[in-house]
């Protein structure tokens, strides 16, 4: 698959060839999401058992002789106020795994059908002084119409130009920068156009080789 690679200015410069395996199933790109989904999810709802309940360290009444059932504490899960049985609780984990085969699989179903809509583009270099406006030129410039993944090398996004184009990705809703190390299915289609520098195109291919 060759992805064309544009200058700031819109002018196409080179292209990258970029191998995709599209023989994997579509389904595994839709459990690559659902995993990403469950491993965002946080477990907030949560009840106390009758261990956890303050209160209710007294026997309510004698065991015999008052004509009323036997009890033993008011926090038992049969009270009003008393603990919860079966209740939700936060320790439940939601997190889904799944191996790098699978992944790779994911994303380059996704990636080649960005490729087919046309919503993939390559660039030779961005350097940014941190405002958003600069950012939003760009991708007028070369014809991004839409919302847009801006995906980084590993070694820029931590340089000092890499900090500034993640800041002036930051103020917009239309734009997101991140490295291509947390580069996820999720993300690819959350935004509908993808746009690579030259650099973390080669480290795409050296993960999906791997």
């Amino acid at each position: 698959m060759k992805i064309d690679i544009l200058t700031i200015n819109g002018e196409k410069s080179s292209s990258f060839d970029l191998p995709i395996e599209t023989k994997g199933k579509i389904a595994t790109a839709s459990l690559a999401v659902m995993a990403n989904l469950a491993n965002q999810r946080k477990s907030i709802a949560h009840t106390k058992t009758r261990s956890e309940v303050s209160g209710g360290g007294k026997k309510p009444w004698r065991q015999k002789g008052t004509g009323r059932a036997r009890h033993g504490s008011t926090r038992s899960p049969i009270w009003v106020g008393g603990g919860i049985t079966f209740g939700p609780r936060s320790e439940r984990n939601f997190s889904q795994r799944m191996n790098k085969k699978q992944k790779n699989i994911a994303l380059q179903i996704i990636l080649a059908d960005k490729k087919k809509q046309g919503k993939i583009l390559g660039l030779e270099n961005i350097e940014l002084s941190g405002k958003t406006k600069e950012i939003a030129k760009i991708l007028s410039t070369i014809k991004v119409d839409d919302r847009a993944l801006v995906v980084l090398d590993k070694d820029f996004i931590k340089s000092e130009n890499g900090q500034k184009v993640c800041q002036s990705a930051r103020n917009s809703k239309l734009v997101r920068a991140l490295s291509i190390e947390k580069l996820t299915p999720l993300y690819l289609l959350h935004f509908p156009w993808a746009i690579f520098t030259k650099k973390s195109l080669a480290d795409l291919k050296e993960r999906l080789s791997n």
